[in-house]
């Protein structure tokens, strides 16, 4: 996941370049994995395309989902058999949500990955008091699934509390992510526990029966948005390509 501020995206702070696009005005749109109902006011901000390890690492949040050096995420990715990923991030006024899809090779028992990506998640992350303060979140309504609450610590001239809900799960061979909360920047009015886990349930009915091909053939060729904050690299990579200088 990006290296700082957006610890509401879990995806996701998500993340893609290319054409960038305004939320102000723009109609309400689905995403591949989020549905604009189930989100508020918020509006699709950006899309990635299929992801590679490296890629996926970089794209939802190296720092906020994944905290172990990135060689060490991608190895532990790939000896789960990862195959591909998708990733996107809606915002709206002061508020944001973001979500994740990882394919894993067919027959693999995810269990221990599920176990490393929430290890990750409640891990503080180094430097950064924005993601010091969280709690076990129960999501009843999606078997199996770890939730988590973030308290971001801001400072007294940063506005008020932001409460960010997460939640990832696995369904076969793909493991999903989202998140729903209030932005770091600008939070008006934190998002309520019960919104989040309404949102929650409808994102896990609405993928737990969709086939992995027809998710990623969804998925964008470049990746739609505007640029995130901080370093561009492992951004519209295209699947089984690394760029100059990523880990093996």
């Amino acid at each position: 996941m990006l290296r700082a501020r957006h610890v509401s995206i879990v995806a996701i702070a998500l993340l893609f370049a290319a054409c960038g696009s305004g939320t102000a005005g723009s109609p309400a749109k689905n995403g591949i994995l989020l549905r604009a109902a189930d989100v508020g006011d918020m509006r699709i901000r950006t899309e990635s395309p299929v992801l590679n390890a490296f890629a996926f690492d970089d794209a939802v949040g190296h720092g906020l989902l994944f905290k172990d050096p990135v060689k060490q995420v991608v190895d532990t990715l790939k000896s789960y058999g990862f195959q591909r990923g998708y990733a996107e991030q809606f915002v709206g006024a002061g508020t944001t949500a973001g979500a994740f899809v990882a394919q894993f090779a067919p027959g693999k028992d995810l269990s221990g990955m599920l176990k490393y990506m929430n290890g990750n998640l409640f891990e503080e992350c180094p430097g950064e008091p924005q993601c010091s303060i969280k709690t076990v979140l129960a999501v009843p309504s999606i078997p199996g699934s770890d939730g988590q609450v973030v308290h971001p610590t801001r400072g007294p001239t940063e506005g008020g509390d932001i409460t960010v809900y997460k939640v990832i799960f696995n369904v076969g061979s793909l493991i999903f992510g989202t998140e729903i909360g209030g932005d770091d920047v600008y939070d008006p009015g934190t998002v309520s526990k019960s919104t989040a886990l309404a949102a929650f349930k409808d994102f896990y009915d609405k993928v737990k029966s969709e086939s992995a091909d027809s998710i990623f053939n969804a998925a964008p060729k470049n990746g739609r948005g505007p640029l995130p904050p901080g370093p561009q690299t492992a951004i519209s990579v295209p699947p089984g390509t690394r760029p100059t200088g990523s880990p093996s």
